[in-house]
């Protein structure tokens, strides 16, 4: 999942008659890594835009949040799917963390050392201890706690729907060292 760089550090390498909007730039697609001028890495960020969002934003600062909204809800995904899985999946070995030349790609820090949202959405998921949701099942999602300290920990987990402030979910649990501990069943529809 690629996220687009700050745009100020896009100024520094793309020209401000290519900057806005990308309509098949030639700078964009070299800058996307493809060094014969193809459009489809450029494509499939803006796809992961339109999947997530309906629409791809039509000003430049829009679509650079959107595309690292994006690029951060999947790496958060990854990381808390193979923590759900802790007794069958060992772990991450990320690649691509920082980019070694000004480009759009999958890293989290650009080549200009800004930092995308991924960054603090992966720091989040990569707590020692963490309440995450797990993949639906029958009629709803387990709500476990993550440990991979070596030490039980006593957690409290709140779900709240932002939308309306209610309570979604609430528990405690003392959650087992190196384990995951399901601390309740958060019921939900397809």
């Amino acid at each position: 999942y690629r996220g687009l760089p700050a745009e100020k550090s896009l100024k520094r390498f793309i020209e401000p008659t290519h900057l806005w909007p990308y309509n098949g730039s030639c700078q964009w697609n070299l800058h996307s890594t493809d060094q014969q001028n193809r459009t489809q890495l450029m494509e499939v960020t803006f796809k992961q835009i339109k999947q997530l969002f309906g629409a791809v934003p039509q000003e430049l600062d829009r679509c650079i949040l959107a595309s690292q909204i994006s690029q951060a809800e999947a790496k958060k995904f990854f990381i808390e799917r193979v923590r759900a899985k802790m007794s069958s999946m060992g772990g991450v070995i990320w690649w691509n963390l920082i980019d070694g030349w000004p480009q759009m790609s999958d890293a989290v820090v650009d080549y200009y050392y800004e930092k995308k949202l991924a960054y603090s959405y992966i720091k989040r998921s990569s707590r020692p201890v963490l309440a995450l949701v797990g993949e639906m099942q029958s009629w709803g999602h387990p709500v476990l706690v993550a440990n991979s300290t070596q030490k039980p920990a006593e957690v409290t987990v709140k779900l709240t729907d932002l939308e309306t402030g209610s309570e979604l979910f609430s528990g405690s649990c003392t959650a087992a060292p190196n384990a995951n501990t399901e601390v309740g069943f958060l019921p939900m529809m397809y």
